[in-house]
């Protein structure tokens, strides 16, 4: 049986990501295993997830995966670049993954090759060239292309790095070539974005939640027909239906109250404290600091340099206090596996992995208390404050007791 990884947020779960499992299936065969590493309760860019993940489990095992994994929050609001080693390391070290799978949205796997070439590792004349490019007013992501254009990169394999996904699946080629040598190396198998023709169109994971929170805001928990019929477009009925009965139940995330919080956290610590979060660096604590006492909104903050990528991610981890002691404990990549969900297949896989994992694997995630391991610590002390957390801004403060369910099985 192959076994195909996948590193996801499913926030939320969509057709387009049943489309990825359809190509799957078509071109490794109906037999094959897909194995999830889904993100915590906030996402890669740092926002707050839409749903639970218990939610977002469920989901992608009714929709064809076959066992899903945590992807651990201290690693899942990182940059491109860390978040891809740290779900590389957390599905190779599971010992039954065959295959790497993402999308792309340029379909050229040689030159994705390329283009991860050039950044395993970065060169020190690369990082230079980066360094000249930020401080000449240059976003990261255009430091880095006129970096490449300045060494002679072609354009074929600079366009690999412009769309968000393609350049995940750069990182995630470039983590593959530089993962630990004592774990097993898998491969890499890559899908195309979904079709963008008339009949298959296909709104981005952003869109969705957009519209569902511009209305939850306007309508409360009855959405109008149009928003429905929206959604049935663009969300398979498997999912769907979690995420309606999740609206009725008001547990949908909105975007107000992380607000709130980001800006009382940002009032209450002082500037000097506040540059030992993590993408606190470069200015940024000191643009916030001065921001949040002119403005009313946060993202006023949003510079060339700046991202929203990189405020929120920075924000995310001012909440779940990852400050530089943090992540000296915490280390570089996760260094513990704790299922969240599965099917009959998914219970083979994790009976293999009993014996083929190489790093220890939480049946339930208070066994993390009997690990003295101090990075395994640091890790779920980020976990727990993240369930905490989501809680609190959904008020619904039984979704702390989530991440003490043992995994669930679905038949």
């Amino acid at each position: 049986m192959h076994t195909i990884g996948i590193i996801a947020e499913y926030n939320p779960f969509h057709k387009g990501h049943l489309f990825q499992y359809e190509w799957i299936k078509e071109h490794l065969g109906e037999k094959t295993a897909i194995v999830v590493a889904l993100t915590s309760n906030f996402c890669q860019r740092g926002n707050l997830a839409m749903q639970t993940i218990k939610t977002r489990s469920l989901a992608a095992i009714r929709s064809g995966a076959d066992l899903v994994l945590l992807f651990p929050q201290y690693y899942a609001i990182s940059d491109a670049e860390n978040y891809a080693k740290a779900g590389i390391h957390l599905l190779s070290a599971t010992g039954v993954i065959h295959t790497i799978a993402a999308s792309s949205e340029y379909f050229n796997r040689e030159e994705l090759e390329q283009a991860a070439d050039l950044i395993s590792p970065e060169s020190e004349e690369l990082r230079d060239r980066i360094k000249g490019q930020v401080a000449a007013g240059h976003s990261p992501h255009q430091a880095r292309e006129k970096a490449f254009e300045d060494m002679g990169v072609a354009e074929s394999i600079r366009r690999c790095f412009r769309e968000p996904n393609s350049r995940l699946v750069v990182e995630y080629l470039s983590a593959l070539k530089m993962l630990d040598p004592s774990f097993r190396k898998p491969g890499f198998f890559l899908c195309p974005r979904r079709s963008a023709n008339a009949d298959q169109a296909q709104a981005s994971a952003s869109e969705i939640r957009l519209s569902i929170q511009n209305a939850v805001r306007k309508e409360g928990p009855l959405l109008s027909k149009e928003l429905f019929l929206y959604l049935r477009k663009q969300i398979p009925s498997s999912s769907l239906a979690y995420l309606l009965e999740g609206i009725q139940k008001k547990e949908v995330a909105g975007l107000e109250p992380f607000s709130e919080l980001a800006r009382f956290l940002l009032l209450r610590e002082d500037r000097d404290r506040l540059k030992d979060y993590r993408y606190m660096q470069s200015g940024l604590a000191e643009r916030l600091k001065k921001m949040v006492y002119e403005n009313d909104y946060i993202e006023a903050t949003k510079t060339l340099t700046f991202s929203e990528g990189r405020i929120q991610r920075a924000l995310s981890a001012l909440a779940l206090g990852i400050d530089r002691a943090s992540m000296k404990r915490a280390g570089d990549v996760p260094c513990f596996i704790l299922p969240l969900a599965f099917n009959k297949r998914g219970r083979y896989l994790l009976r293999k992995m009993q014996t083929a994992a190489q790093l220890p694997i939480l049946s339930k995630f208070s066994d993390s208390r009997a690990c003295r391991d101090e990075a395994l610590q640091e890790q779920c002390l980020v976990e727990r404050r993240s369930f905490a957390l989501r809680a609190l801004l959904t008020k619904n403060y039984e979704e702390r007791e989530l991440l003490l369910e043992t995994p669930f099985y679905i038949t």
